[in-house]
């Protein structure tokens, strides 16, 4: 004998499958899915005065590169040497010792997984001096000695004039000309860089 399924027709077992068909169904809702948006990284920051007792404080001391120029800063426990850094060189530029100026600054240094940065404040009333990102470390090629001869000096200033220079456009000036015209054909070159390796200004 064969044995055959049979499907209960009374109202109420057809009132039953509706019911889970729309249940099922209702289940994907009838908005789409919002989409998942990541945490912001979290953000710690300390404030302080740069310049703590006898010493810089432990905070600030490594290397940074300051925002919109072409240098970076070497903080140690008692001083601060800047390098000016462009396309071809990188050299020592100053090192200066704590002095008033240093001793009367403030900062805040905020840090998450993404970046660390620190600005530095002569006055809460004045604009920061330095606005600074975290580097790894000073380049080592920063440390080697510099020919300074007087086209190696031109090219340097080129350079430098190149990076932080904001109004070449605005004011229609043809920088790889000038430099060519001043320094003749073996400097025709030293401008034309200008619109790769100037560096954003900071906002």
């Amino acid at each position: 004998m064969t044995e055959q399924m049979t499907v209960s027709r009374t109202p109420g077992a057809l009132l039953s499958m509706l019911a889970l068909v729309a249940g099922v169904a209702g289940c994907g809702g009838g908005h789409p899915a919002q989409p998942v948006v990541p945490a912001a990284p979290s953000t710690h920051e300390i404030v302080g005065t740069v310049f703590r007792g006898n010493h810089f404080d432990a905070n600030l001391q490594g290397a940074w590169r300051v925002s919109g120029e072409g240098s970076m800063l070497e903080i140690t426990e008692n001083a601060v040497t800047q390098f000016q850094e462009t396309r071809s060189f990188c050299y020592s530029d100053m090192v200066t010792a704590p002095g008033d100026v240093f001793r009367e600054m403030t900062f805040p240094r905020t840090a998450n997984a993404e970046r660390v940065s620190a600005n530095l404040y002569l006055s809460a009333e004045l604009p920061a001096t330095y606005s600074l990102e975290r580097s790894a470390q000073i380049p080592a090629n920063c440390r080697l000695p510099v020919a300074t001869d007087a086209l190696t000096s031109f090219k340097a200033m080129a350079e430098i004039f190149s990076l932080d220079y904001a109004f070449f456009k605005e004011r229609n000036i043809d920088w790889a000309a000038r430099i060519a015209a001043r320094n003749g054909p073996r400097a025709v070159g030293l401008g034309r860089q200008q619109g790769h390796d100037r560096r954003h200004r900071a906002q």
